[in-house]
């Protein structure tokens, strides 16, 4: 975004320090599929659980969230731009890759972008069945599809990124802040279901 204050991850660790303003946490299995939350944390809250619910015991995932006590937006990096090198191992080594992302908006959408078209539709039909709002034209700006996108540099260059608005998000947890994100509801597990069970066709 224009209005990101850093514009890679080399300027955001000249002033950003790790495990004070921000976490990362990943682990490469070596899967076919990556799950990633470029924005995690108090970035875009409840992206880094369902990240952390899908993966599990079983996928590769890579995680980097906020943990400021205000000012998480400062930390975002845009999904073009992110190139920490824990992400870029984690997606050289997978052959497909989702991001979760949360975007703004209380319509209840979960809007399905990246450039694998062919699993974009797979899971939107996925969804809509399972009961959400699941939308495969998003508009250009959260469509995911440039390359150069985290979701897209995948081994297959195509990837599926997952856009959660606010009140799809808020419907998950007991609230959004750090303690409302440890208390899942009903929505957040069968949204990870959904998810996972695409993963595992």
């Amino acid at each position: 975004m224009a209005n990101d204050k850093y514009r890679n991850f080399t300027e955001l660790l000249s002033v950003e320090k790790e495990g004070i303003d921000y976490i990362i946490e990943w682990k490469n299995r070596n899967t076919k599929w990556c799950i990633i939350a470029p924005h995690g944390g108090g970035i875009e809250p409840a992206t880094s659980e369902i990240v952390s619910a899908v993966a599990g015991i079983n996928y590769s995932y890579y995680i980097f969230g906020g943990i400021k006590k205000s000012k998480n937006s400062n930390l975002h990096i845009t999904s073009e731009f992110f190139d920490e090198k824990g992400a870029s191992e984690i997606l050289q080594s997978a052959e497909y890759a989702i991001t979760l992302h949360g975007c703004a908006g209380y319509d209840n959408k979960i809007l399905v972008g990246g450039l694998d078209l062919d699993n974009r539709e797979k899971l939107t039909l996925l969804l809509t069945n399972a009961g959400f709002d699941a939308d495969n034209n998003p508009p250009d700006e959260l469509s995911g599809v440039k390359p150069d996108n985290i979701c897209n540099r995948c081994l297959s260059g195509n990837g599926v990124q997952l856009e959660l608005d606010i009140s799809v998000r808020k419907s998950m947890f007991r609230g959004l802040d750090r303690k409302g994100r440890k208390m899942p509801l009903p929505p957040f597990y069968k949204f990870v279901s959904v998810i996972k069970g695409f993963i595992e066709q």
